[in-house]
């Protein structure tokens, strides 16, 4: 006599599916203590992993003067507080502003693109391929006359960056290079950032920037760098440093992130942003003074 097969019920939960007659198989059940329980990891833990396994493994490298053990714990710390990016001395605001962005939206891209870019000197910018020179390679960053030194993960990031889009100057700032040209390879356009940000991926909502930095802006363009932080999009803002420093400076301008709120009461401007390591560095001015060292704002999405 043949066997009569039967429908039978399937569950995680010890049902039976009898498949025979007489013959009772049991269904798979989840590991213990996994159901409702997943987790799934944060970007910032998925990246941390990543730099964790690039610590512990060895081989070559395209930085020749730079530490895997310096660079990893300097991309443990940006990852979980992206503000301690920092161009200390050098003239590379533009990149570091781009790059902390970048940071702070995709810390798995972040710390894939330091990590390649120190053992082959080739990494992916969103869409752009970034290939340090020779020069940038092995090259060391210039100690300020305090002693200051752009941290070793910093430098790969943002000279790699710059590097890749100069034409004519090579970023290779040693402690030995001065003069005229030291720092210029650094200096970074309104257009430059705007193309950096289209080639990761970002939508550039409006070019606000003045052509050059040259022409200072008005209230109502502030105005409008008010509405695009509201919105919740990424605001860069060019500004002379003086702003921030106190410091009197001739044709000298500085990038800048948003990183609250612009406030206009009566006669005073005051916001908090990004720049020097720095997330929460606030700066209040006088709004005519302010006006005059305002070239423009760059707002961008993802």
């Amino acid at each position: 006599m043949g066997s009569t097969r039967q429908p039978g019920t399937l569950g995680g939960n010890g049902s039976n599916i009898v498949i025979d007659t007489g013959t009772n198989v049991r269904t798979a059940s989840p590991r213990p203590g996994t159901v409702g329980k997943e987790k799934h990891a944060s970007p910032k833990d998925m990246a941390k992993r990543l730099v964790q396994r690039f610590s512990s493994r060895s081989g070559t490298r395209a930085f020749s003067k730079m530490s895997r053990s310096n660079v990893a714990r300097g991309l443990l710390e940006r990852i979980e507080q992206p503000a301690l990016i920092n161009q200390r001395n050098t003239q590379m605001c533009g990149p570091a502003s781009v790059v902390f962005v970048f940071a702070m939206h995709d810390p798995v891209g972040y710390a894939r693109f330091v990590i390649d870019l120190f053992e082959s000197g080739r990494a992916k910018f969103g869409k752009l391929n970034i290939e340090a020179s020779d020069g940038c390679k092995n090259s060391q960053p210039r100690k300020s006359k305090k002693g200051y030194v752009i941290d070793e993960v910093d430098w790969i990031a943002l000279a790699s960056l710059r590097d890749n889009s100069n034409t004519f100057l090579s970023v290779e700032t040693s402690t030995s290079k001065s003069g005229f040209w030291a720092g210029l390879e650094g200096i970074t356009s309104a257009s430059q950032i705007i193309e950096w940000f289209e080639n990761a991926g970002y939508q550039v909502v409006v070019d606000e920037a003045s052509t050059f930095a040259v022409i200072s802006n008005d209230e109502d363009n502030l105005k409008k760098a008010m509405i695009q932080y509201d919105k919740g999009n990424f605001v860069l803002m060019c500004l002379d440093p003086d702003i921030l420093t106190g410091n009197s400076t001739t044709f000298q301008r500085h990038w800048v992130v948003l990183t609250g709120p612009i406030w206009l009461l009566g006669e005073q401007v005051s916001f908090d942003c990004f720049t020097w390591g720095d997330g929460q560095r606030t700066v209040a001015a006088n709004k005519e003074k302010f006006l005059d060292d305002f070239y423009g704002f760059i707002p961008m999405q993802f």
